[in-house]
């Protein structure tokens, strides 16, 4: 089928416990009211696990929220229902899902690619629903469009301030990495990433000594890494997510590559690597990472716990913790605005929404700017390598 839609009215769970004051229920309150979150992500083909990762911290998260009747607006108990949306990790297939979700009245929709937050942001004012949506492209808050939220922190700021931190940290011994060749992954993120990462880079002292384009759907990439290994570089970067990159890594390597990885946030390290190459094999993955994030810091370990508990398993990729956090964020905002009728109100209720939160901010996010929608945060460095048996740790402190 064009699209996979999947309904869940969640219930509650033993384990459930509600957030925030906003969340609290009245005793002898009416039968729940709900209201319906659409999620548009990839939930088959490359990006499959990504998306599965992303619907478990949802599905986490609401069954939390739910656990004693949902939040309180007004007198009323409502409780918060997901409507999945697969959109096979293409613009086409999520402008058709934005649209589903749409026509079926839905008012809020979360995404957590620019794949799916780009397209949308093309037409949600118009179609009439609030847009949540993850992206590391400076487009998703550039076009001033009224209805939308920021969920993963402004790249303008972030990604600049990476490159110079990274590059500090990679030649503070007698080794250096001072020329840098970039794998650029063919979408905005990809390109805004490229921009943001040379200048930082290179005001740090640095050398961008080649850039080459991939494609999440591509599994040969040895012409691109030929060309790049033309330039002598002393570590090559990475732009997608994990899957991908364990591709390149371990064809780098057949092709004599012996330097470092860097990568941006979109592939962390630690477990969401491992899983597809061996540390050895991939030496010292340095990586641009959230310090509050499930990967990193110790400040979000009730989530690991909960999803560990619930699932059986830690999460493998940050949408797990990104996924609990917009879900959370998003019953605290509608519980502050009174409902979802009034979707200007709605968003300028994302800000003091995001201040209530405590371990559900898994990234970190603060500073939320109503006008924009945007959300900043101070990333981190993180090291992956054998000496750290395959774990994430903290590369700048």
């Amino acid at each position: 089928m064009s699209a996979i839609k999947i309904r869940r009215a969640l219930g509650a769970v033993a384990a459930g416990a509600l957030m925030a004051s906003a969340y609290s229920t009245m005793s002898g309150a009416q039968d729940a009211e709900t209201i319906t979150i659409g999620v548009v992500a990839p939930f088959s083909g490359p990006g499959a696990n990504y998306g599965d990762q992303l619907r478990k911290g949802l599905d986490l998260a609401l069954d939390e929220v739910n656990a004693d009747g949902g939040i309180l607006i007004g007198d009323k108990q409502v409780k918060l229902v997901i409507d999945y949306c697969d959109d096979r990790n293409t613009s086409s297939q999520s402008v058709i899902c934005g649209r589903r979700l749409a026509s079926d009245g839905v008012k809020i929709v979360v995404t957590a690619t620019s794949v799916a937050s780009l397209p949308l942001v093309g037409f949600n004012e118009e179609a009439g629903f609030l847009l949540l949506g993850a992206s590391h492209a400076p487009a998703m808050t550039t076009q001033g469009n009224k209805l939308v939220v920021r969920s993963w922190p402004d790249p303008e700021t972030s990604d600049m301030h990476f490159a110079k931190l990274l590059f500090d940290i990679v030649n503070s011994d007698e080794d250096k990495v001072e020329r840098a060749a970039m794998m650029v992954v063919s979408t905005d993120v990809g390109t805004s990433f490229l921009k943001q990462f040379t200048e930082g880079w290179e005001a740090a002292g640095g050398t961008v000594t080649g850039r080459a384009p991939y494609s999440i759907e591509d599994t040969d990439f040895a012409p691109q890494i030929q060309n790049l290994l033309s330039g002598k570089p002393d570590a090559i970067v990475l732009t997608t997510i994990c899957s991908t990159s364990a591709l390149v890594i371990n064809q780098a390597r057949q092709l004599g590559f012996e330097g470092i990885f860097l990568s941006s946030s979109a592939c962390p390290g630690g477990e969401a690597l491992t899983r597809f190459v061996k540390p050895d094999d991939f030496g010292n993955y340095y990586s641009e990472a959230f310090p509050s994030s499930f990967v990193v810091g110790e400040n979000v370990l009730p989530f690991v716990g909960k999803f560990e508990a619930a699932y059986g398993s830690r999460p493998t990729e940050v949408s797990a913790g990104l996924g609990y956090m917009q879900a959370h964020w998003a019953a605290q905002a509608l519980a502050e605005a009174g409902g979802i009728d009034d979707l200007e109100k709605l968003k300028e209720a994302f800000g003091p929404a995001l201040s209530k939160l405590t371990h559900e901010n898994t990234l970190g996010l603060r500073d939320f700017d109503p006008v924009t929608g945007n959300t900043f945060a101070d990333l981190a460095v993180a090291l992956t390598s054998p000496e750290t048996d395959g774990q994430m740790i903290r590369a700048d402190k």
